[in-house]
């Protein structure tokens, strides 16, 4: 895990809801801030937190995060069998570096179990109320369709011996597509065409079935000149654009990328040779 600087404010050291929470718990909840990605949110392994936090601490680290959960600071969840924690109201209250590579862990599939989200010293020093999760879609921007796209369902269930898909995240899919690819047209109507063409796209493979994978493909497209404008070319795609299924095809392939040395030819040879990297240094680690 690496470490990652953050901030904390006066506001931190006033808050009500901390006076329940034991020293080494106020410790922790600060050192989670840099451990967790630029989405907040980080592997639920305690005794590799406690290593990088809290190293020369007789303290059970487990306990004191299970102490932050009750208090709803943290949010501890599980995704397929894997066991995360997320900081709420995190991309508000931090300013990641430009540079900081995306999140690739799963958010929260369920955003109603915490009501309440802890403001990371804010001078107010008060508690604020607000549902967690990645940052949400400004309502001024966007019609209705998109605020009630369909639902992130991380089981793949069946349906008379058919294996269904689980539902496509259409509102997180756009969220990355603004964080990663800010260069681009914004989306700002999302309707039912448009979400049954991310849809096809999302269940065409299950690899395509992961937010991390989406993150991956929209910083696939930053490497290609022709897609960022960075040509001669007037063109400038948009989200709609990019998951057509002619589009999409080419993108995937490395048709609109030029084969580099050091460079990849498609989204599949990179993010396979990726994947081998990151295998090689958990090896290391």
């Amino acid at each position: 895990m690496d470490m990652r600087a953050r901030n904390i404010k006066p506001g931190f050291f006033r808050n009500e809801d901390l006076v329940e929470i034991s020293p080494s718990g106020r410790l922790l909840f600060i050192g989670l801030w840099c451990m967790a990605d630029r989405k907040g949110l980080l592997e639920d392994r305690p005794k590799k937190i406690k290593l990088e936090l809290m190293p020369y601490d007789d303290i059970n680290c487990d306990t004191l995060l299970q102490e932050l959960n009750n208090h709803k600071l943290i949010l501890r969840y599980n995704v397929n069998g894997n066991k995360y924690i997320a900081i709420p109201n995190f991309t508000k209250h931090q300013r990641p570096h430009p540079n900081e590579k995306l999140s690739e862990l799963p958010p929260p599939i369920k955003t109603d179990k915490l009501n309440k989200t802890f403001n990371h010293g804010d001078t107010s020093g008060e508690p604020r109320t607000a549902p967690l999760g990645t940052d949400t879609l400004n309502a001024d921007t966007l019609n209705a369709d998109i605020l009630n796209a369909d639902v992130l369902n991380p089981d793949t269930h069946s349906k008379g011996g058919k294996k269904i898909p689980p539902a496509c995240p259409q509102k997180m899919i756009v969220e990355l597509y603004h964080e990663v690819l800010p260069e681009m047209p914004q989306v700002r109507i999302w309707n039912d065409d448009q979400r049954s063409w991310l849809r096809a796209r999302w269940c065409e493979y299950r690899e395509r079935q992961d937010l991390a994978w989406w993150g991956k493909f929209f910083t696939w497209i930053r490497e290609s000149d022709f897609l960022m404008g960075r040509t001669d070319s007037d063109f400038q795609p948009d989200l709609e654009w990019l998951i057509r299924k002619r589009n999409f095809a080419k993108i995937a392939n490395g048709r609109y990328h030029k084969k580099k040395k050091n460079k990849y030819s498609g989204i599949d040879e990179w993010l396979a040779i990726r994947k081998k990297r990151r295998e090689k240094d958990e090896g290391k680690g």
